[in-house]
């Protein structure tokens, strides 16, 4: 399967080059890199490595000289967020068919939270009164101030909850039948939130990108993004490169 994926992405540039040139011996290291420049994020290292792979094999084999992907590292492929599409973005909330999924999309298209974070918030870190959810990272805690529609959302899941499982123990946020009343007090389980996300056609961590995205393009501010996502300023950067391309790396202020 991984070979299949490496001849995949690199058949497309391999059929450009044998229109372009007479042997790969004619490939240099700018030919490679306009051809990872037409395809970005994972996609872009993916084909990095075919190239590389078949390159090493021609290579050993004698039949070319030079590797000319040698002298690109995996960090000097962007490996940038994408937009998704408007049809994808479209009636999005509606498409879930559930109070839970309506609640786990929103948080994700709205305020940028990861599945992780999702299982990880708990009741306690839920503020009905002030709006406000309380998100725990690894080495820190990230609190955002809920827009009306996650208000709404969040109220609904909570009353919902407590008509089905009155006495439930389970101290998370998120969960379901399975997990409420479970020994260990269990996280949602990942591949519940993972059907949600595809029920309504796209993965939670696209979703994710989309949001920052379209907070970069609008704002252009790193300390914005910090300041409303709770991302690192090398991560805010990212953003602001890709979502102003045409500005190569805006500083922060």
């Amino acid at each position: 399967m991984v070979i299949q994926n490496y001849l995949s992405s690199a058949l497309p540039i391999l059929t450009r080059w044998a229109a372009e040139h007479d042997s790969l011996r004619e490939i240099t290291d700018a030919d490679v890199r306009t051809a990872l420049k037409r395809v970005s994020g994972s996609a872009a290292h993916t084909r990095r490595t075919a190239l590389r792979s078949i390159f090493r094999a021609l290579k050993q084999e004698r039949i070319v000289f030079r590797d000319p992907t040698r002298a690109i590292s995996l960090t000097a492929v962007d490996n940038l967020p994408t937009p998704l599409r408007e049809e994808q973005l479209r009636g999005l909330i509606d498409r879930a068919d559930s109070t839970l999924a309506r609640l786990a999309v929103a948080l994700v298209a709205v305020h940028a939270l990861t599945n992780l974070e999702l299982r990880g918030i708990l009741l306690s870190d839920v503020d009905t009164a002030g709006g406000r959810l309380t998100i725990r990272r690894r080495d820190r805690t990230h609190t955002i101030f809920l827009d009306e529609l996650c208000l709404e959302l969040l109220l609904a899941w909570l009353a919902e909850r407590q008509r089905r499982w009155p006495t439930g123990t389970n101290t998370h946020l998120l969960t379901t039948t399975h997990a409420v009343f479970a020994h260990g007090d269990p996280t949602i389980a990942m591949a519940t939130l993972t059907k949600i996300f595809q029920r309504v056609g796209v993965q939670a961590q696209h979703l994710r990108f989309d949001r920052i995205l379209d907070e970069a393009a609008t704002t252009a501010d790193p300390i914005q993004l910090m300041r409303i996502f709770g991302v690192s300023s090398g991560t805010a950067m990212r953003y602001l490169r890709a979502a102003h391309p045409e500005r190569g790396a805006v500083p922060p202020r």
